[in-house]
């Protein structure tokens, strides 16, 4: 799907879904500087939230250290929204970064 978009607009499909979610504003939870949290339109699982960065990143890993100190305050402040309104339950963390060999492609934004 995202290499589809990209080959259709040359746009990176989660970077378009990252900005019509800042333009919208009606699933924002969070936004800091450089990332952002929503909850996706059409969510899979109830309560589903994504944090992204706002610039385009494919691969987590390239990021600097201090660069993810911002990204860690902003999933502080989402589980302490839900904490605050669903109580002390589970939480899934799920990594979505681009394989080594995908690490430069321009359609993959890596989100939490």
């Amino acid at each position: 799907m995202a290499v589809g978009h990209y080959d259709d607009t040359g746009r990176c499909l989660y970077c378009d879904l990252v900005q019509e979610e800042r333009r919208a504003k009606v699933r924002m939870v969070e936004e800091s500087e450089r990332f952002v949290a929503f909850h996706p339109y059409a969510s899979h699982l109830p309560f589903e939230t994504w944090i992204a960065p706002k610039a385009h990143q494919p691969s987590f890993g390239a990021g600097s250290m201090p660069a993810l100190d911002e990204p860690a305050g902003v999933l502080r402040k989402v589980l302490a929204s839900l904490y605050s309104g669903l109580g002390d339950t589970d939480y899934n963390y799920i990594l979505h970064t681009a394989l080594v060999e995908d690490e430069t492609k321009p359609y993959f934004l890596w989100h939490l």
